[in-house]
């Protein structure tokens, strides 16, 4: 295992958010006497969950890249407890690198998390259970993806993947807007192009609306003959994992586009 001094470790300077900045690199670089003030290296792990794939990511105080694990989605509103277990499971894979008492500091942003108080608890019993460590920070995943651009400054972080979500700082003030899931919100969402690619390819179907070539492109992706085929494919699919198919068809859509 590799190893730092103590003296190094302690010029670390503490972030609220962020927990603690990595080690300079002269700092990282520069040479130390065998066996004097030297001690195990700490690790930090970061975790980005989402809507429709996680990763995590573990990183030593040098600054260097340990191990990545990637997993499916989190969503506890929209994927259910099942789900979201057998999906943080996987990211166990980092901790047979280390053991979790080396560990200085983890962070989790996890998607509604601070939407719903029960599900706050459940992502914290959910992390201890299937990870055996008790997360440093939790957050809703729109957190990291903002500390993660702005450094912990002022500004703003919109999100739009699986669903969509926008959150900002500046000085003590933060604000969010949308992130109110798939039934009244996701709006601009990978989702939400998804979801109306199969209102407009359902009307095409039965005569309301005139064939596209966003039909023909959906129908050979998905080996559709009929309109028959489309319902069975739609609910075919837990509602569980329902928003997370439906998201994967906003590539045939930007690629219908293209084409015009």
């Amino acid at each position: 295992m590799k190893s730092y001094c103590k003296t190094c470790l302690n010029k670390r300077e503490p972030n609220s958010l962020l927990g603690y900045n990595v080690l300079k690199k002269e700092d990282k670089e520069h040479n130390h006497k065998k066996g004097k003030g030297v001690k195990n290296l700490e690790y930090f792990l970061g975790v980005d969950g989402g809507g429709s794939k996680t990763i995590g990511v573990l990183m030593d105080a040098g600054g260097e890249c340990v191990a990545i694990a990637t997993s499916g989605p989190v969503n506890l509103v929209e994927n259910g407890e099942k789900m979201v277990r057998e999906n943080i499971k996987p990211l166990s894979a980092l901790l047979k690198k280390v053991p979790p008492s080396d560990i200085l500091y983890s962070s989790f942003g996890m998607p509604s998390f601070g939407e719903l108080s029960k599900a706050d608890q459940e992502y914290r019993t959910i992390i201890v259970e299937e990870l055996g460590i008790k997360p440093t920070l939790l957050v809703n995943d729109v957190v990291v993806g903002w500390a993660a651009g702005t450094l912990g400054e002022d500004g703003v972080h919109v999100v739009a993947g699986t669903g969509t979500i926008a959150y900002g700082r500046h000085g003590k003030k933060e604000a969010r807007t949308s992130g109110w899931g798939s039934v009244i919100g996701d709006e601009g969402s990978a989702y939400a192009l998804g979801r109306e690619a199969l209102r407009r390819v359902s009307r095409q179907f039965d005569g309301r609306e005139p064939p596209t070539l966003l039909k023909e492109l959906l129908c050979r992706h998905l080996r559709w003959a009929n309109w028959q085929d489309l319902t069975e494919w739609i609910y075919a699919h837990r509602d569980t994992e329902r928003r997370t198919v439906i998201a994967a068809l906003a590539p045939m859509v930007y690629k219908a586009c293209q084409k015009g």
